[in-house]
């Protein structure tokens, strides 16, 4: 294959006094005239006497390596403040909002309730004659406005919900949302409890495999001014049901109040409607300020229902991190479906989505569950139910507002607006929770099979173990990362705003080298960390960080991915093919994301995708919605079959995909 520019010169040129460029030159008519060494510039530092590197038009000699490129002689740092500043004000306005916790009015009740996010274990027995069932679960609280909270319920849930407090009521209260899930089986309903919060903590449903009740209105667990000694009831319907609760406190340890009492449930019957009751409850919870229900006890009947804290947290044993090994079929024998994706309560029954999906890309697990984000910011399972639909499986809410989310095997880790990291199995069971300096926008990334590395606005660095999160080293950098971070299991490289780029060894956070070099965009390439800087991509040696190449590049850099021989290199003006010697074998049209999978690689534009083989040579193109170039990112997610395209808006999507 022809090459598409010449290495060092002019063809023929050589010889002392000859001009010569630091990256391929195919018309030397346009270049600049030559700079003389007291004139400095970009290259002026550059060793003439480096050869540049072999490609297939150039032949091999002695080689020496380049020194270290010196500093670029150009008022980088106004635009780098900019941003800099920026970014400040965007994350500390996202933290400073979270710690707003949920508002609406303090009040002794709201004092009981546990932040945004948070998240508890226990161990759950119940107890019904001589057969006693124990299991283990872990409760996570969705703290915030009505309409949030509401936007993250099934549908027909959600509906009964909006009926009790009132649809135009919803963006100007508090609710409080406790999501329950069993360890160990993914296919069981989570449990759901809503309360209102504004002023007293009042329980409006309580849906589980079993039952969903809805309480009309609702049942005050905690009145506004509630305190030891006090006591106070709440009567209304449930269901067809009437209720009928009568609930005391009591003093218990230090913070604590201990609440218990009789709740009622009756119906009417017979010419003159007397009351018939049908059960009676005998209820006791410990609430603790700041952590909401600490443990309960339920009598019904002749079963006892007990939940008290769980002495540690998710088991990880049997838990994949290892990403499944896809191989796709011709793309040119598959076919499309139109699917659309409902909700379902266990008890309620199926219904549309609420709400919309996050603008942030989706995630496929190693178990072919879809992740996707909520507008409400939680994270919804989803999985094939019928032919043309999927359903949902479990929710869970990490807290504040989620910035980004990744997948690693059956491991899904997010960051979010609360400056942290959280770890979650793929069957809805939140594994770990990792403070960061501040908040982390890019996504984690895979450093080797078991860690995964995450860094933050503030310029920290850290790898972790995916399953545990335990923090396996930690770096800080002197300046905000102006780039998502670049790893393998070699390293894991930082890329600043202060044009610096910064090589750690994987293993251990050695600080490896670091290079005169600021970049906005970076990806491994063999032996080679390829970064994007100030018009150039400049290839340094992964183990030193020494200058290899330099390659001119024009128009904005979307993506940067390696793909057999070759880095993809997208931009929106066409996309390089680049071998390892900095050599353009192939350009190919404009992209705005590329997604590799074993010998096929997807182009994709804002109204169309390009599947291309290892040749680069084209097998398919597909029409997808038109979107706009910032939204392609999170347009598609790449899964066994195929591929996934989500609806410009709305939770509908297609596959085009090997699939019968």
């Amino acid at each position: 294959m022809a090459t598409m520019s010449t290495w060092g010169g002019p063809p023929g040129a050589g010889g002392d006094g000859e001009r010569w460029s630091p990256y391929p030159v195919q018309d030397w008519s346009t270049m600049p005239a030559p700079e003389q060494p007291s004139e400095g510039g970009p290259y002026g530092g550059v060793d003439p006497g480096w050869d540049p590197p072999a490609g297939p038009n150039v032949q091999s000699g002695t080689r020496t390596h380049p020194p270290d490129l010196p500093s670029r002689h150009r008022p980088r740092w106004l635009p780098l403040l900019v941003v800099s500043l920026v970014t400040v004000l965007v994350a500390g306005a996202l933290f400073v909002a979270d710690q707003g916790g949920a508002g609406g009015g303090r009040t002794t009740a709201s004092g009981y309730l546990p932040d945004d996010g948070a998240v508890s274990y226990r161990v759950q027995t119940t107890t019904t004659g001589d057969r006693t069932v124990t299991g283990k679960l872990v409760e996570e609280s969705s703290r915030r406005t009505g309409d949030l909270v509401h936007n993250g319920l099934d549908f027909t849930l959600g509906a009964k919900v909006g009926g009790v407090v009132g649809f135009d009521r919803l963006d100007r209260i508090r609710l409080w949302r406790t999501t329950g899930t069993k360890i160990g089986s993914m296919g069981e309903p989570q449990r759901v409890r809503v309360y209102q919060v504004d002023q007293a903590v009042t329980l409006i449903a309580d849906s589980d495999a079993a039952a969903a009740d809805v309480y009309t209105p609702g049942l005050v667990e905690l009145p506004a001014d509630v305190s030891a000694g006090a006591s106070w009831s709440s009567e209304g319907k449930v269901g067809p049901r009437a209720y009928r609760s009568d609930l005391r406190a009591e003093a218990a340890e230090p913070g604590c109040l201990r609440v218990s009492g009789t709740i009622v449930e009756s119906v009417t019957s017979g010419p003159r409607g007397t009351p018939r009751q049908v059960t009676k409850r005998e209820v006791a919870k410990l609430w603790c300020q700041g952590r909401g229900i600490v443990s309960e006890e339920t009598v019904d009947g002749a079963t006892r229902t007990t939940s008290v804290a769980a002495s540690s947290g998710a088991p990880t044993v049997g838990v994949q991190t290892v990403d499944e090994t896809w191989e796709w079929t011709d793309p040119t024998t598959w076919r499309r479906r139109d699917f659309e994706l409902r909700s379902a309560d266990p008890t309620l029954g199926p219904g549309q989505m609420t709400g919309s999906p996050g603008l942030l890309p989706s995630v496929v697990t190693a178990s072919g569950l879809l992740i996707r984000p909520t507008s409400s910011d939680d994270l919804v399972a989803t999985t094939p139910r019928t032919i043309d639909s999927w359903t949902t499986l479990w929710r869970m809410h990490p807290g504040g507002t989620v910035l980004s989310l990744a997948g690693f095997g059956k491991v899904v880790v997010v960051t979010t607006s609360r400056r942290e990291a959280v770890g979650y199995t793929d069957t809805g069971v939140r594994l770990w929770t990792v403070a960061l300096d501040d908040v982390a926008f890019r996504p984690a990334i895979r450093v080797d099979d078991r860690r995964v590395a995450i860094g933050d606005v503030a310029g920290g660095v850290r790898v972790v173990d995916v399953l545990t999160g335990a923090e396996i080293w930690h770096a800080q950098i002197a300046e905000q990362l102006s780039a998502p971070l670049v790893a393998d299991s070699r390293v894991v490289v930082a890329l600043d705003q202060g044009g610096t780029t910064t090589a750690f060894a994987a293993d251990s956070g050695e600080r490896l080298w670091t290079s005169e070099v600021s970049g906005t965009l970076g990806a491994v390439f063999g032996d080679l960390v390829v970064v994007r800087h100030e018009g150039t991509l400049d290839a340094l040696d992964i183990t030193s960080g020494r200058h290899r190449w330099l390659l001119p590049q024009t128009g904005t850099l979307d993506a940067l991915q390696p793909f057999g021989d070759l880095l993809l290199a997208a931009t929106r003006l066409d996309t390089l093919a680049i071998d390892k010697h900095g050599v353009v074998q192939q350009r190919l049209p404009a992209y705005a994301a590329v997604t590799v999978v074993g010998d096929t690689m997807v182009g994709w534009g804002t109204s169309s995708a390009e599947f291309r083989d290892r040749e680069l040579s084209l097998r398919r193109r597909v029409d997808t919605p038109k979107r706009t170039l910032a939204s392609v990112a999170y347009m598609a997610a790449p899964y066994r079959h195929g591929v996934i395209v989500f609806d410009v808006a709305g939770w509908a999507f297609t596959t085009w995909s090997s699939e019968p």
